[in-house]
């Protein structure tokens, strides 16, 4: 069976479950948004009842656009987030925003994880 008509067997059965949303991540995770040759995710995420959260590697611009052209109803930022305390600030002035480096996620004390400067402009 092609990963397209799993895909679509599989929002089928979760769409019964009137789920709050679906997350899912685009590409593998924290490292490309390359989709499998065959695999169209914005179709799948069409044929999905409920709001669609999209995941990896988004920028503002990025989100912006799909949320326009209806592909995602929210964007989850996590890795933004962990490097940038302040990303809702910095996002709005327009701010560049640091990138974390992946050992200071989720553990080992404050260095690189609540240590970084605030965004100036």
């Amino acid at each position: 069976m092609s990963p397209m008509r799993h895909g679509r067997y599989l929002i089928e059965q979760l769409n019964t479950f009137n789920l709050a949303y679906l997350h899912f991540v685009e590409g593998a995770t924290a490292t490309s948004r390359v989709i499998p040759e065959g695999v169209d995710l914005d179709v799948l995420r069409k044929l999905f009842n409920g709001p669609f959260i999209g995941n990896n590697n988004y920028d503002l611009e990025m989100a912006i656009d799909r949320r326009e052209a209806g592909l995602i109803d929210a964007v989850a930022l996590g890795r933004l987030f962990i490097s940038n305390p302040d990303l809702v600030e910095r996002l709005r002035q327009g701010a560049d925003v640091a990138i974390a480096p992946r050992e200071a996620y989720y553990g080992g004390g404050a260095k690189g994880y609540i240590d970084w400067p605030k965004a100036t402009n």
